[in-house]
């Protein structure tokens, strides 16, 4: 008699298990769509530093362009309070700019080690609003508001960090 009662709860229960499996998978596109929304300023801006025509020449060549000493030498300045200050060792800090621009926001999209390459790529949005803190409502917001979901909701399913936690068994890298 129980088993009369119980049944016509079962379609709902598979329902509620489809609509489950739907909000998983509607998480893992949101959680891609902002990887790459929170990548793409800095990979664009990280190409320009380079050499070469393509992006396979620009990443294979390693030839920094003439600009970015300019840039680090003379324009980039911590503005604030009323004064200037220049970034140290500008010889130093653009390569490494010009790096991590481009590779943090690879493994953002990809969804390697993405907690780490946020939290540069958010590192880096710091020095940027340093540098131009007129740009923080216009611009600097967004970056820092994407980067804090990517820190706080993790790569999702649709990520090679979750591949690789299903393939070692470790525990799921993100909520999803």
């Amino acid at each position: 008699m129980f088993s009369k009662l119980v049944t016509p709860i079962a379609p709902l229960r598979r329902l509620a298990e489809r609509f489950s499996l739907w909000g998983v998978w509607v998480f893992a596109l949101i959680a891609l769509y902002v990887r790459f929304q929170a990548a793409l300023p800095f990979w664009k801006s990280g190409l320009t530093k380079w050499q070469g025509d393509t992006v396979l020449q620009k990443l294979g060549g390693f030839e920094l362009s003439s600009s970015v000493a300019y840039l680090f030498e003379h324009e980039y300045k911590i503005r604030q309070f009323g004064g200037e200050i220049s970034l140290p060792f500008p010889e130093v800090l653009g390569p490494l700019a010009a790096l991590g621009e481009v590779w943090l926001s690879v493994l953002v999209f990809l969804g390697l080690f993405t907690r780490i390459g946020a939290l540069g790529l958010f590192g880096m949005t710091v020095v940027i609003q340093l540098v131009y803190p007129e740009g923080f409502f216009w611009l600097h917001a967004s970056w820092f508001a994407l980067l804090i979901l990517v820190l706080m909701m993790g790569p999702g399913r649709i990520s090679l960090d979750w591949i690789l936690a299903r393939m070692t068994g470790a525990t799921r890298a993100s909520p999803a």
